[in-house]
């Protein structure tokens, strides 16, 4: 929606989805759905959060968890994204939705072996579940144009809508071979050579006066077929109607429910304002002004719920007895010190809300936790059963071809010996693919390689000119280390959901995405230290009997800061690098503070603008 935002154009969204009938699953089809407006927008949401049921992004099914799965049993039809025909019909109702009926509709497979009767039977069972009006017929100008003749003079004697496009996947002609890799990959086939060719390619991004040409030809056929072309509609009208259709299906950022501020809620204001002067009831004056001026702008931005929800998730970790710490520009709250999220007192340190949040700046609050790693999944298992699949998903995030992805898949698209293609893989470094015929001319490594000699005499074609142009292209989409998105009951209206492989449900947008949909976010991230720590103090007590309780332990402790000016700090979380440790044995640090500095100091922008030397000078 930002980039359609940028560039002017209104976007059509719609969703392409497998459908099967419950008393013949081989009998499948694809219909393209789409919506109108707010409720619309709910009902993709929902339809692609239904047709996930029973999958996994592994390809698996559900854990057996209740939290981690929507609780369908995997379908008989297999691990891919699908809908029964009763499902769909109801969805599209339900949400006033309309279905498109394509090339790859069971209408157009009929069409395609002559019987315009069985495509006739088709469409008329479909209008007796969902109506005339939740309907349209898509002639596809890339495809056959026979077949989108009949479908048009089947529309019309039916009196049904109808829109044209032109189905595409590629911006130009010649990208064309890259689409077919990709469904190669996708279905483990290989790539032959007739479809590395690009002369019939035709599913590009068209002009208006090739779609029109295109529009005629289909119109033509249609108007020769004689009985069934009735009230046949002329290529003007055809670009009429799917114009209209295009006006009527369009999205704004308000359907999505971007841009949209969060309400204030007096009754949570109150709750998050008890809380936090229960907890600084006995604090000196300014700790009370400096409260009063958070929870005023908490207040302003609506932001009650997400603290106090933030809070109760750092409750429930510390009751589960998982080490948990805040990072990042939250320490600067006095509200985040208060409820327990974090030890630092910002007002004994100096630090300022307004670098976390400010009315001067809209961005949604971002409270990072960190708990221990080993028991990281223990704290989402929690979450989601505390706030149900309703309410909270895990964010998601596209991983993009890089060059050992992109050569492992072409690779096996060729059908070369996988060991072979694993090896040439192995021997790139971790660049882009848009690098690599520049690595195999700069590493000699890499020519000597077996494959890479085919391909210098030309044996293996255009392959490294297809590992290029898979270059950040999407290749598969996983659950995010740490985001969680927390909403309200509507939550499944605003994003469509999937469950993760290891079956925890995940948003299908990514943390850019969910938070220009307004969604809070709270990173839960897994810290090995946490888990270093949490197992020292068991084997301390397990040894010695007694669990020290390392958070009372002085942050000014001598002995601690003694080991640290040794620099015998490998194993010390953020210390432990020979830089750290020369930067340390240089500064000698005394005190917390001279930590914080410390660690400040050893940044890149610092380290870049050679700030350290000066400093330590003075």
């Amino acid at each position: 929606m930002r980039a359609c935002q940028k560039v002017g154009v209104k976007p059509v969204i719609g969703v392409n989805l497998a459908i099967w009938h419950e008393a013949n699953a081989a009998a499948s089809e694809r219909l393209v759905f789409y919506g109108r407006g707010p409720r619309g927008w709910a009902g993709l949401c929902r339809l692609v959060t239904a047709a996930h049921r029973g999958t996994s992004a592994g390809g698996n099914a559900h854990d057996s968890n209740a939290h981690r799965s929507t609780g369908a049993a995997a379908r008989t039809t297999g691990a891919q994204p699908g809908l029964t025909a009763a499902e769909a019909q109801r969805l599209t109702l339900d949400y006033q939705l309309t279905i498109g009926f394509g090339h790859e509709s069971q209408m157009a497979k009929h069409l395609a072996r002559h019987r315009e009767d069985l495509a006739m039977k088709n469409l008329i069972n479909w209008r007796e579940q969902i109506g005339t009006n939740q309907m349209t017929v898509i002639l596809t100008a890339s495809k056959q144009k026979t077949i989108a003749g009949k479908a048009l003079a089947l529309a019309s004697f039916l009196s049904l809508s109808v829109i044209a496009t032109n189905a595409v996947r590629y911006l130009k002609k010649e990208k064309a071979i890259t689409a077919d890799l990709l469904d190669a990959a996708k279905n483990f086939a290989l790539l032959r050579y007739e479809n590395t060719k690009t002369e019939g390619a035709e599913s590009y991004l068209k002009t208006s006066i090739q779609m029109s040409r295109a529009i005629q030809e289909i119109c033509a056929y249609a108007d020769s077929l004689g009985t069934l072309a009735t009230n046949l509609s002329t290529p003007n009208q055809v670009i009429a109607q799917t114009l209209d259709f295009a006006t009527e299906h369009s999205f704004t950022p308000a359907d999505l429910g971007m841009n949209l501020t969060h309400k204030p809620t007096p009754k949570l204001d109150k709750i998050l304002q008890s809380r936090c002067q229960l907890v600084l009831a006995k604090k000196p004056r300014p700790y009370q002004e400096r409260l009063y001026e958070e929870l005023a702008v908490i207040a302003e931005l609506g932001y009650a719920r997400y603290f106090l929800t933030v809070a109760e998730i750092v409750d429930m970790t510390k009751a589960l007895k998982i080490r948990v710490a805040a990072r990042g520009s939250a320490a600067g709250s006095l509200v985040v010190h208060a409820l327990g999220i974090s030890r630092l007192d910002p007002l004994e340190h100096g630090l300022l809300m307004q670098r976390f949040l400010s009315t001067l700046r809209r961005g949604l609050p971002d409270i990072d936790i960190d708990v221990e790693s080993a028991r990281r999944l223990e704290v989402y298992d929690a979450i989601f059963k505390k706030f149900g699949n309703d309410r909270c998903a895990c964010v998601s995030m596209v991983d993009t071809y890089r060059v050992r992805h992109a050569i492992r898949d072409v690779g096996a698209a060729y059908g070369l010996p996988p060991g072979e293609v694993d090896s040439l893989a192995k021997a790139f470094p971790h660049i882009s693919a848009r690098r690599a015929r520049e690595a195999l001319a700069s590493l000699p490594e890499l020519r000597r390689s077996g494959l890479a000699k085919l391909v210098a005499r030309g044996q293996l074609g255009d392959f490294f000119e297809l590992v290029e142009s898979l270059d950040r292209l999407p290749r598969h989409r996983a659950m995010h280390p740490c985001g969680v998105v927390l909403a309200d009951a509507a939550l499944l209206d605003h994003t469509p959901v999937q469950p993760s492989a290891s079956g925890y449900q995940m948003s299908q947008f990514d943390k850019d995405d969910v938070e220009d949909l307004g969604f809070l976010k709270v990173d839960v991230l897994g810290v090995r230290m946490q888990s270093a720590l949490a197992y020292a103090v068991s084997e301390i007590a397990r040894t010695g009997g007694v669990a020290p309780d390392i958070d009372a332990v002085d942050l000014e402790d001598q002995k601690t800061f003694e080991l640290i000016r040794s620099t015998k700090t490998l194993g010390c979380f953020q210390i432990e690098s020979p830089g750290q440790r020369e930067l340390i044995g240089k500064f000698t640090p005394e005190t917390f503070e001279d930590l914080i500095i410390d660690i400040s100091l050893f940044r890149p922008g610092p380290v870049q603008s050679d700030m350290i030397t000066p400093f330590l000078a003075a």
